[in-house]
């Protein structure tokens, strides 16, 4: 097996990496390489197939979605999919309203501009942005820049906005974190920054795990 020579993959080094495995097919957990070895796809290939891969009934609603609209520009545009959605989850999580996004790393850009355009509509001038440090909210240019400096944001130093950071709270998956120690709790720094514009916070497992946590059925 060799690379592709029109394909780049992402957090990936040509030069140091393996080649990539051929995925030939899944199902739930499962996924069989094109040689028959089968790898449990732990991290739900990067959360996304959180119900398994192949899952029937999903497949089902998604061919016959695409067979009726498969997508449609939102701006002044909705469907009734897009509404039943957003009904339920605001019951589930009490948001009053949505903003319904492709990823989570344009999701991370969207909040800060809202909060952002939101001072602005109040005709403050607030501009901190808090966050954790060790936070990890993704790869695009302002998700880069509300998240830890690490060698994959390195390069781009210089084009990342300032942030204001606080220590994590005290959780479990903190103090290991830390070599055992204990990074204070409550959020230490989260007094000095009361005026900020934004904090942010996600929860679930984040995608800064180790992506390569696969394992080998055979």
């Amino acid at each position: 097996m060799s690379w592709h020579p029109h394909l780049w993959h992402p957090t990936t080094q040509v030069a140091t990496s393996p080649v990539p495995l051929q995925v030939a097919r899944a199902r739930g957990c499962v996924l069989e390489l094109q040689d028959g070895r089968q790898l449990i796809d732990a991290i739900s290939s990067w959360w996304v197939t959180l119900h398994g891969h192949a899952e029937p009934s999903i497949a089902a609603a998604i061919g016959r979605q695409a067979l009726q609209l498969e997508q449609v520009i939102f701006a002044n545009f909705s469907h009734q999919p897009a509404e039943q959605l957003a009904t339920r989850l605001a019951a589930l999580t009490g948001l009053e309203r949505l903003f319904f996004s492709d990823n989570g790393s344009t999701a991370v850009e969207v909040a800060l501009k809202i909060a952002w355009q939101w001072w602005r509509n109040q005709g403050s001038d607030r501009r901190q942005l808090i966050a954790f440090e060790g936070a990890y909210h993704g790869d695009t240019f302002g998700a880069m820049a509300v998240g830890d400096r690490s060698i994959f944001t390195a390069p781009y130093e210089e084009l990342l906005f300032d942030v204001a950071r606080i220590s994590w709270p005290h959780t479990p998956s903190s103090r290991r974190a830390h070599g055992g120690r204990d990074p204070g709790a409550p959020a230490s720094g989260s007094s000095r920054h009361a005026h900020g514009a934004a904090q942010l916070s996600e929860g679930g497992a984040g995608a800064g795990a180790d992506p390569w946590r696969l394992a080998d059925r055979r």
